[in-house]
């Protein structure tokens, strides 16, 4: 009997689960090096606006004996809702937590964003008080 081919080319060190999943971004802090890695995407994807343009066809069906069609146009200010909050979402995984460089912030501010990384300093080793001399 001659032995199942599929089970030779099986490598039982591998996983067989999926391992690509989600894509994530990687990338390297600018000013500590650390490796960074997160899970948005730095801007909303095409499955988003599905999803906001279902929600909005909901809301449009419960209020339809108030507005009919032009309850369609709920569309716009969910829609700026989801930007903000996912935007908001994005600049609070993005920054580093290693050193507290914001990248955001050092595109539209550079002395803002070199105090901020102060004092996230200043908050994780607040400086030490020398001790007074002790009396003989």
């Amino acid at each position: 009997m001659k032995p199942n081919p599929s089970f030779e080319k099986l490598d039982l060190t591998k996983t067989l689960w999926k391992t690509e999943g989600r894509r994530h971004w990687q990338f390297y802090c600018p000013l500590c090096s650390v490796t960074r890695r997160i899970t948005l995407h730095p801007r909303p994807q095409p499955r988003h606006l599905v999803q906001v343009g279902i929600a909005s066809a909901f809301v449009t069906m419960l209020a339809w004996p108030l507005f009919g069609l032009k309850g369609l146009v709920v569309f716009i200010p969910l829609w700026v809702g989801f930007e903000v909050l996912y935007r908001m979402r994005v600049r609070a995984e993005i920054s580093c937590h290693a050193c507290g460089f914001d990248p955001y912030l050092y595109l539209s501010d550079i002395p803002r964003a070199r105090r901020s990384v102060e004092e996230f300093w200043k908050q994780k080793m607040p400086p030490k008080q020398p001790e007074p001399p002790v009396a003989p």
